[in-house]
């Protein structure tokens, strides 16, 4: 492994191992080794040394479920959606507006996050990748228990990927506009290296061909980079950070 001692030297600080042991609750974990393999699946943090042994045995990044569940180590593929519902006691929803541009995700982040306040969503957080990007969380809690009577943690993924595509419709207009305000459209089309053909439509600007949000984030067992996990490729760090830092 590239910089072990480096890897080994920041999962070692007891800080981290903390915030790592935290942010693993309830969630399934897999480790990702420098080549990008998965660990095995499922698999948990339970204590800190844990995060120490996975590193030992090459792991870099820590990825955790999208989904908590009262047992994870239940969890196997082919699962039937009933089976996982027995399992599930909740989801966070996770907004992934992924760009090849930092400083055009930076406008995405802002504009998601202006439309959160708008519906008076306060419990949110915002979290560099350690790659290319930023993920914005909002966490179980902050969702209704039910919904139409139905407790929500047996409707995913539908119910979180309802909301990314109602926000999606919400924020396209405003995210067209904040874009074009940085740039115009030739211009964004070379940030992005995409054909200029290829981001224009008969209304102009289509906004998510430059930022993708992909409602796929609510998938059966999906798994995202964990806050505090270094970045596998780059060994940068997955940071939380607050909005007037981004």
């Amino acid at each position: 492994m590239r910089n072990f001692s480096l890897i080994m030297d920041y999962y070692s600080r007891e800080d981290v191992q903390k915030a790592i042991l935290e942010a693993s609750k309830n969630r399934e974990i897999v480790g990702i080794y420098e080549n990008g393999n998965f660990g095995k699946r499922p698999n948990i943090i339970q204590y800190q040394d844990d995060i120490l042994q996975m590193v030992k045995s090459g792991m870099i990044s820590f990825h955790g479920s999208v989904e908590r569940w009262s047992n994870p180590m239940l969890l196997r593929s082919g699962m039937l959606p009933q089976e996982q519902d027995k399992l599930r006691i909740g989801w966070d929803l996770i907004l992934d507006p992924d760009c090849s541009n930092f400083e055009i995700g930076k406008i995405a982040v802002k504009t998601i996050a202006e439309a959160l306040k708008d519906h008076g969503i306060k419990s949110y957080y915002i979290k560099l990748t350690g790659g290319k990007g930023f993920h914005i969380g909002i966490p179980f809690e902050a969702f209704p228990k039910t919904i139409n009577s139905k407790p929500i943690e047996n409707l995913y993924p539908e119910l979180p990927r309802k909301i990314i595509l109602y926000l999606k419709d919400y924020i396209r207009e405003q995210l067209k506009e904040n874009i074009l305000a940085f740039d115009d459209p030739l211009s964004i089309a070379e940030r992005i290296k995409k054909p200029i053909g290829e981001i224009i439509d008969q209304d102009g600007l289509d906004p998510f061909k430059v930022v993708e949000i992909d409602p796929m984030m609510a998938n059966p067992r999906h798994m995202f980079r964990l806050p505090y996990s270094l970045h596998e490729e780059t060994l940068l760090v997955s940071l939380p950070i607050s909005l007037s830092q981004v």
